[in-house]
């Protein structure tokens, strides 16, 4: 391979990056020093869709998606298009859960 096909700047570092479970065009990002993103890496582009998480002394090194389907667990039935998703951070031991919207 001699170059990407595609990048987009997520700053921080990139630690760890998980694709969305059940549709593999949504990457999730835990960016070190700049908190999570998702990268919507449809159409062969790449673009930051979303951003969550405190920026300031905080070292994210986990995200991750909830991989149950909407059958398996109801958390809010006015949309099937919010997802679950955690990161951990580093220095102050902790997990956070959010709520995301998407367009899946």
């Amino acid at each position: 391979m001699k170059h990407s096909y595609n990048n987009v700047k997520v700053d921080g570092g990139v630690w760890r990056l998980k694709w969305e479970p059940n549709k593999e065009e949504y990457l999730l990002s835990a960016s070190m020093f700049n908190a999570a993103h998702i990268i919507d890496t449809s159409y062969n582009v790449a673009n930051i869709c979303q951003s969550f998480g405190e920026k300031i002394n905080r070292l994210y090194y986990g995200a991750d998606w909830c991989h149950q389907n909407d059958t398996q667990f109801q958390y809010d039935t006015k949309s099937k298009n919010k997802k679950i998703i955690s990161t951990c951070s580093f220095y102050d031991h902790r997990l956070d859960l959010f709520f995301v919207n998407m367009k899946i």
